[in-house]
């Protein structure tokens, strides 16, 4: 085959399986969301137009230069373009259709409890020109939201540069963690705003029932760095509106927990035993029993 010919149709491939991979986490249509009720769809509009919105940029984008970053279990480059943007681009180990699930899926769970930006969003897409030696031009990679130079990494912070994260923010990052099952929520993993306020959540690859040998407790949990202050011994502790939230979670549907999050249906169960053990037992002694099924744990970063 003619290498002309050979790359025209690496990248109609590449082209495919991105289209695919768009139309396979597409959000529900609207009568589908209007079934499932209000609160598990809070805010997922909010999130396809900022997908749409970094999809968009990122086909725009002129490299100005870039920058690796490192990543144990991605490689993670930030990406400088002639426009002043920044992205943040990703190989995902376990590749572009966990990686992009996964994050979509946490990201439609914060929304729903009324953060929508906690989870950067992220998009499959090819590359415009080579980035470095191992991803040339046409190359398949994942976008994901750059937060910008106002955050910081919480295992850089001292305790009291922490402590001003509200309550409800902890409470959203540890429910968000439980109903994912996120295995690697070290203090690394977690963005922290210069305001003391916002945070944001990265890299969710270890998640929804992935069990793998590299197991953290999530730094939201209780005692954790960043851990949520209040009692939470029973349902009744959580603000109102995220008993709302667990409460129709828990009581949906497996096939409709998956559709509304685009998850597989094994994940789904996931989300679905998490939300029921939250609203029978109360938020600390779920997050207990999620704890001791993990077994040993990797000390706490």
């Amino acid at each position: 085959m003619a290498r002309s010919t050979f790359t025209a149709h690496r990248r109609l491939h590449s082209v495919a399986v991105g289209a695919l991979l768009c139309l396979s986490f597409a959000a529900p249509a609207a009568a589908e969301r209007a079934a499932a009720g209000g609160a598990l769809t809070r805010g997922h509009e909010k999130v396809e137009a900022a997908i749409d919105r970094l999809r968009a940029g990122w086909r725009g984008a002129n490299v100005k230069s870039v920058t690796a970053m490192g990543g144990k279990s991605a490689k993670v480059l930030e990406v400088h373009t002639e426009e002043r943007h920044l992205f943040i681009v990703r190989r995902p180990r376990r590749g572009f259709e966990h990686g992009l699930r996964v994050n979509l899926a946490q990201q439609r769970l914060a929304a729903a409890m009324g953060e929508e930006q906690m989870v950067p969003e992220a998009v499959v897409d090819t590359t415009r020109t080579a980035l470095d030696p191992t991803t040339p031009a046409g190359a398949q990679v994942m976008i994901v939201r750059h937060v910008g130079r106002a955050y910081t990494n919480a295992n850089k912070l001292s305790a009291e540069q922490l402590a001003t994260i509200p309550e409800r923010t902890r409470l959203v990052a540890a429910i968000i963690d439980l109903l994912s099952e996120q295995l690697d929520r070290k203090s690394e993993n977690i963005l922290v705003k210069d305001d003391g306020v916002s945070i944001r959540l990265i890299d969710p690859d270890k998640s929804f029932g992935e069990r793998t040998n590299c197991k953290y407790r999530s730094q939201f949990f209780h005692g954790g760095m960043v851990g949520y202050a209040s009692a939470q011994q029973h349902f009744a502790d959580l603000p109102p509106d995220l008993q709302t939230f667990i409460d129709e979670l828990s009581r949906a549907p497996l096939d409709q927990i998956q559709k509304i999050y685009g998850l597989q249906p094994a994940q789904a169960q996931v989300v679905s035993t998490r939300a029921a053990q939250i609203r029978q037992v109360g938020l600390r002694q779920a997050i207990d029993a999620y704890v001791t099924s993990l077994g040993a744990l990797h000390a706490p970063e």
